[in-house]
């Protein structure tokens, strides 16, 4: 068995979203549960967020 553990910090609310663009890190991969969060433009918005703060993203 192999096992690999991620640090994690949840985040909610109205600004939750915008944080993404204050954390360090190199690289994101975002998991969404409702195509409706594209549609209604958070997860590109996300995506964004991300390029501000230097880190690679996969949606």
């Amino acid at each position: 068995m192999q096992r690999f553990t991620i640090p994690r910090d949840l985040c909610f609310g109205e600004s939750a979203v915008s944080y993404l663009k204050e954390i360090k890190g190199k690289k994101a991969f975002i998991v969404i549960g409702s195509e409706r969060l594209i549609k209604d433009g958070i997860a590109p918005k996300a995506v964004d967020y991300l390029k501000e703060a230097e880190i690679g993203s996969i949606l």
